[in-house]
């Protein structure tokens, strides 16, 4: 599927980790990343695996689940990131995905998206802001 540059940085810019993102920073990014889709019941990466990509959910909805670990599901859907852990722990999916429908996400290699981050300064401390209150939350609910 082809999807449209306005698509890919609107798609962006309805992510809360890019929301802050200075427009250009965006369009560099959305020009780079490549469109995936997926069918309903497929899994995007299991737990344990070796973590390569990092994606950015444009339509449909995914589920995140911790084997072993009952209240560990969370919802993902447009404009939720998935992935980014991988760039920063040991490189290994902390949860299984899977589609709960039909799913377009646009995606970017590590390299590549390091090499992003590393340009744009801007783009690296949302990202990085966001994944701290994301595992703040899920420390809280541990608690």
């Amino acid at each position: 599927m082809t999807m449209t540059l306005e698509g890919r940085i609107r798609t962006l810019h309805n992510c809360a980790f890019f929301s802050v993102v200075p427009e250009q920073d965006l369009i560099v990014l959305a020009e780079a990343m490549d469109v995936e889709m997926y069918g309903d019941g497929e899994i995007i990466f299991e737990f344990g695996e070796r973590a390569n990509r990092v994606y950015v959910v444009a339509s449909g909805d995914l589920m995140a689940v911790v084997p072993g670990k009952k209240s560990s599901a969370r919802p993902i859907g447009p404009g939720d990131m998935v992935g980014e852990y991988g760039l920063f722990d040991d490189g290994i999916r902390s949860a299984t995905v899977t589609c709960q429908s039909a799913v377009t996400l646009l995606s970017m290699d590590y390299p590549r998206f390091r090499e992003f981050l590393v340009t744009f300064p801007e783009a690296t401390l949302s990202i990085l802001g966001r994944t701290v209150k994301r595992l703040l939350i899920l420390e809280a609910k541990l608690r």
